[in-house]
């Protein structure tokens, strides 16, 4: 892995603990260091913000409230505007988001562009049953044994209308994208094609999802998956 690639996976996931970053610190100096200080970037934003180290608690507010079409901040995210501008903790919406998506087809292809295809090559173990379960119940979801089974990433991404996970699929053709979005309507089996991968996207009754592979790919497969194997928890 090259040390550019290298500084994208950590631009994603800056404290990941997978075995393939472990993996590469080990390459030479340099990316021991960028690790260490991404890691203590981190550590220094959750102490001026003065809350619990989440990797993905910051981003999940700033981007909750960005997408969101009511765009009043919490109190202490007001308080603390200032500094999360001047650390660039919003450079996740600044660098990649700048302008908002005004359409399905401009949000999946700009979310898909954004760490789609970085994360494909990440996602090559199976994932925690735990973990699948803990961000699918942050929208009171679950998703079934069957689909959960096959998912070899997990996270939570920006949506249309607030947060959903991002998830990489294993199919016997090679892995897919899914992306859940438990608060946006699609218009139910409408095809989106774009540098040479498509997402098909599945309406789930209030939510929705856009499975993204290349043409050819088991599609009606892992859609059947989605329809049966996400719902709200009881």
């Amino acid at each position: 892995m090259s040390f550019s690639e290298f500084k994208k996976w950590l631009a994603a996931d800056p404290l990941s603990r997978e075995p393939a970053t472990v993996r590469a610190r080990q390459n030479g100096p340099e990316f021991e260091q960028a690790a260490v200080e991404e890691a203590a970037f981190e550590q220094k934003l959750s102490s001026a913000l003065n809350f619990s180290l989440d990797k993905d608690a910051l981003a999940d507010e700033i981007i909750a409230n960005a997408f969101t079409e009511q765009r009043r901040m919490p109190r202490w995210m007001a308080m603390a505007a200032g500094l999360v501008i001047v650390v660039g903790v919003a450079g996740i919406l600044v660098n990649n988001m700048v302008q908002q998506p005004d359409t399905i087809e401009e949000y999946v292809e700009a979310h898909y562009d954004h760490d789609g295809r970085l994360l494909l090559t990440r996602a090559d173990e199976t994932v925690s049953q735990d973990k699948i379960r803990k961000i699918m119940a942050s929208w009171d979801l679950e998703a079934s044994p069957e689909l959960a089974g096959r998912v070899t990433y997990i996270k939570k991404c920006f949506t249309m209308d607030g947060l959903g996970a991002h998830m990489v699929v294993r199919t016997d053709q090679g892995m897919l994208t899914l992306i859940v979005m438990p608060k946006t309507s699609v218009n139910d089996g409408q095809l989106i094609a774009f540098d040479e991968v498509e997402a098909h996207l599945v309406s789930l009754g209030g939510m929705s999802a856009a499975i993204i592979g290349r043409p050819g790919q088991p599609f009606d497969s892992v859609e059947s998956l989605v329809r049966s194997g996400i719902s709200k928890t009881s």
